[in-house]
């Protein structure tokens, strides 16, 4: 399995990485300032750190994506994209809008249909691959799973900025199910992320309703998560809601 990862200096897509290349995988990151990943990886041993290969661009810029992509493939190898991106906000409030340069309205979204573009193209020229896979780190109260999001959390979704990320969010998925049976899929919706790495994650049934006040994931696992939904076929076509 050959994975490229999105979003891979954040904060959630940087353990991802790092999830990723601890368990041997072939990891290839698409970022716009690859120097950013040295201190991401500095602690990695060196053969952990020969398993990844960066790519400079951005996932806006269709050759870019395409680029890197090729770069990420291997034939008659399955390749799984893992997007852990997230709007840039103008300050660190998380009331703060979008950034307007870095985060337009649909970030996440352009970027996953510029990968399903790419994989479609090189399905199209090659033929040689099994079928992709795309993993997409969403969030609790996106889409259908509204209902299972606090109140207090569905109230600052509709009047607050934060709504415009989860609309990006929700066009994410959109994209991904109007892909087509060529591309496999799977939506992760933690709960409110901690940046606690060491714990485990757990899935809430989304037939239990709220996930209640206290409800939270932390960002090691979602990469945890992340990684068994890549290797596995469990959640495949899937949207889990994740808590630890």
């Amino acid at each position: 399995m050959q994975i490229l990862i999105l979003g891979a200096t954040g904060r959630t897509g940087s353990l991802v990485l790092l999830e990723a290349l601890r368990r041997g995988h072939s990891v290839t990151a698409l970022v716009r300032t690859p120097p950013a990943l040295d201190t991401v990886t500095s602690a990695l041993p060196d053969a952990q750190k020969a398993n990844l290969t960066v790519v400079r661009g951005s996932p806006l810029d269709t050759s870019d994506v395409s680029n890197a992509v090729n770069t990420a493939s291997k034939a008659n190898t399955q390749l799984v994209v893992i997007s852990a991106l997230n709007s840039r906000r103008t300050s660190e409030s998380p009331w703060a809008p979008p950034h307007p340069t870095d985060s337009p309205p649909r970030m996440m979204a352009d970027s996953v249909a510029n990968v399903l573009s790419a994989l479609k193209s090189q399905a199209e020229s090659a033929g040689a691959f099994p079928k992709p896979k795309v993993i997409h780190v969403s969030a609790i109260g996106v889409g259908v799973s509204t209902a299972n999001a606090p109140w207090l959390l569905r109230t600052l979704i509709s009047r607050t900025n934060v709504k415009l990320t989860y609309d990006d969010h929700a066009a994410v998925e959109d994209e991904l199910k109007a892909a087509g049976e060529g591309v496999g899929w799977v939506v992760l919706r933690p709960a409110r992320l901690t940046d606690d790495v060491g714990s485990s994650p757990r899935v809430w049934s989304a037939e239990k309703g709220s996930i209640g006040m206290l409800g939270k994931c932390s960002r090691g696992a979602v990469a945890k998560f992340a990684l068994d939904a890549a290797e596995g076929s469990e959640w495949d076509g899937k949207d889990p809601i994740i808590l630890s």
